[in-house]
């Protein structure tokens, strides 16, 4: 163990938080016997940076609080606490301090707990009420059922599905006369409220099973948790005290602090079904009072002293991407009719809003294809030098390098989706994952379309194909997605493929096309129903570096089948939909209705309110300004033709102009361009 001085001013240190970025925070208290701080009274807050030093902020007024959950860090990395009747936020970007007041000026402030979108949930005990800051700064305030009288809340915790739960202090008695735990939606929204057979909860905190763990005393002291099942288990405990505040530390063991006696904190060991009990810090003259996650697999311990404690907590497990974590499991997806219903009207909604921006892209692009491609050929000629000849034998080496060198730069962009990508361990293991999953979405349309070709006994041969469109079309999913915060994120692997030797035609490329497409959304689904058992393991603490990688493997396989899907069937003249719809319009619509279907549903749809609608609500302004483009498009190349004649001069006439194609056949070599199994 590690002690971390917060300065000699600093003492009485409470409570602990720790940051979405892994640093941690603390709060020093401060009592008129404080060595005196210009306009503070001694408060001040200590943040431990991840290169050791420790920050100092004065807080302007005096924190009078020794509860350990006085303190919480936001998904935005805002600080809260309380201080007297209100609610303090400290936003470390600007230094500036913000106060929100309850609306009970009494109602005696707990205990705080950092919630979905930003929110931080607040305990009122004597006003017997929870209540909750949005994002927005607006304070909400719901009442506990008339029962629990003037004993109300003094612990909180926030679940992983959102779910904030509270406790029931002292002997505070439902309308059945039992005791509870009461569960809040993240909107706030009571749930529902467990039985308890135990008075004086005085801890809570999320399990290894992202449910609640709790605290009971001083007698009999205690330790319970709530299954997946909702049922309440007391557990073994022979220690003479109880958690005064409880983590899941990372290396999956819930580890407590207790604020009573010599030894002071330790962990539960499910195994042996029994605490593990640590002495004191010998440079603490204090007790332990909270305990939180540190960083570099270790947990944070304050002694209301002042020192910051670090202590190695074992093996920790490795971090799965955001892939596999944002991705939402099918029981959660098709939990609720209402949300099924809202998706589908969504996903038709978009379709026909698609078609019409498709068909004045489409007619733009083919009447006009010899200057586009005339465009394209000069501005890549500036990008890449003109290619010297090579010889016939040297094609395939090429062909290769091309190939790998796009398949590498794509899963590099792919694993980019992760907030957290960087140079650590568990980044090496996500771009792995993703690199087998692009190779996976390359495998499945080849293997499909060799197979056709053999059941025709046409010519097999093959060659790598690397699609350079399909990287630009990739960073812009990246882009998108990290501006958005969207996650899992847009994750487009289709960057390579495989071009065979064999023509076909327009039948036969509908009938690949459709078979390809097919095969893939099969993948995908089977990805995603293995993936929830394989989540559930990887996760856990010691899991192995193959479980890890194949839990990013299967939720990548599922997110880049469904959102490459979508893309690759867009009715657009380069991609494989318009082949597909001019086939059979029928074979297109429900493969891509399906694709758009499932992408709305399980990866835009907030479920069990862990995600916003903001990646809904681009989606929606990406369609939107795709109409515009096409439009645009369109008008300018209409302007263009008005300089050698007389143009229309009504709106009805320009919108007739718009609508009416020009006299322009396809080009020849647009048409036999060669068929790719991408």
């Amino acid at each position: 163990m590690r002690a971390i001085s917060l300065g000699p001013t600093t003492v009485d240190t409470s409570c602990v938080a720790t940051a979405p970025d892994g640093t941690v925070w603390t709060l020093g208290n401060g009592y008129p016997s404080t060595p005196a701080i210009p306009g503070s009274n001694g408060s001040r807050l200590s943040h431990l940076l991840p290169d050791g030093s420790v920050q100092q902020f004065i807080v302007p007024e005096a924190v009078i609080y020794e509860e350990p959950q006085c303190l919480a860090v936001d998904s935005t990395g805002k600080v809260w606490f309380a201080a007297g009747a209100d609610i303090v936020q400290f936003d470390p970007t600007d230094e500036k301090w913000r106060a929100f007041a309850p609306p009970h000026n009494d109602g005696y402030l707990s205990a705080l707990a950092a919630g979905a979108h930003g929110s931080i949930w607040f305990t009122e005990a004597h006003a017997a009420a929870v209540g909750m800051i949005d994002s927005a700064g607006h304070v909400h305030e719901f009442d506990l059922p008339a029962a629990f009288g003037a004993h109300g809340p003094t612990a909180i915790a926030a679940m992983p599905d959102g779910t904030v739960w509270v406790n029931a202090m002292e002997a505070t008695a439902t309308p059945n006369g039992l005791i509870t735990l009461e569960q809040f939606s993240p909107s706030g929204a009571l749930l529902h409220m467990y039985p308890i057979p135990r008075a004086g909860v005085t801890s809570l905190a999320a399990g290894p099973d992202g449910l609640p763990w709790f605290g009971f005393g001083p007698v009999p002291w205690g330790l319970g948790r709530v299954d997946r099942g909702g049922k309440v288990q007391i557990l073994n405990w022979t220690f003479f005290s109880e958690p005064t505040a409880m983590v899941l530390g990372p290396d999956g063991r819930m580890w407590f602090a207790a604020n009573d006696f010599d030894n002071g904190f330790g962990y539960y060991d499910l195994t042996k079904k029994v605490e593990i009990v640590f002495e004191q810090p010998h440079e603490s003259t204090s007790r332990a009072q909270a305990i939180a996650v540190g960083p570099n697999g270790t947990l944070a311990l304050v002694s209301r002293d002042s020192n910051l404690y670090l202590l190695n907590a074992g093996v920790s497990p490795v971090q799965t991407s955001t892939i596999a974590n944002a991705l939402p499991t099918p029981g959660e997806v098709f939990a609720s009719a209402t949300t099924l219903a809202i998706g589908g009207v969504i996903s038709i909604g978009a379709i026909l809003f698609l078609t019409f921006p498709s068909q004045l892209f489409n007619l733009t692009f083919q009447e006009n294809y010899a200057e586009i491609r005339e465009w394209w050929q000069r501005g890549t000629r500036r990008l890449v030098p003109r290619k010297r000849k090579r010889p016939a034998s040297a094609r395939p080496a090429r062909d290769w390098a091309a190939f790998g060198g796009v398949l590498l730069l794509g899963a590099l962009a792919g694993s980019l989706l992760d907030p957290h990508f960087g140079s650590s361990i568990a980044s090496v293991y996500t771009y792995v994952a993703v690199v087998l999953a692009i190779c996976t979405g390359i495998a499945v349309p080849a293997l499909v379309t060799a197979i056709y070709h053999r059941a025709r006994h046409e010519d097999r041969a093959w060659r790598p194909h690397a699609l350079v469109g399909g990287l630009a079309i990739a960073a812009a999913c990246v882009l998108v997605s990290r501006l958005t915060q969207f996650q899992p994120g847009y994750l487009y692997g289709v960057i390579c493929g495989v071009t065979f030797a064999a023509k076909l035609g327009k039948v036969e490329k509908g009938h690949v096309i459709a078979l390809s497409t097919l095969t893939t959304v099969v993948v995908a689904i089977v990805a995603w129903v293995l993936w929830v058992p394989v989540q559930r393991v990887a996760t856990q603490a010691g899991a192995s570096f193959a479980l890890v990688i194949l839990d990013d493997f299967l939720a990548s396989v599922f997110v880049g089948g469904l959102v490459g899907t979508t893309i690759g069937l867009l009715p657009l003249r380069f991609l494989p939909g318009w082949d597909l719809r001019t086939w059979h319009q029928g074979a297109w619509l429900a493969c891509f209705a399906f694709a758009v279907l499932a992408v709305v549903e399980v990866l835009l749809i907030p479920h069990n309110d862990n995600h916003s609608n903001v990646p809904l609500v681009t989606t929606i302004v990406l369609l939107v300004v795709f109409g515009g483009l096409s439009v645009g498009m369109r008008e300018w190349f209409a302007r263009r033709r008005r300089h050698s004649s007389e143009g229309p001069h009504s709106l009805r006439e320009r919108v007739e102009e718009l609508l009416t194609p020009v006299d322009a056949a396809a080009p020849a070599a647009h048409e036999a361009q060669e068929t790719s199994a991408s």
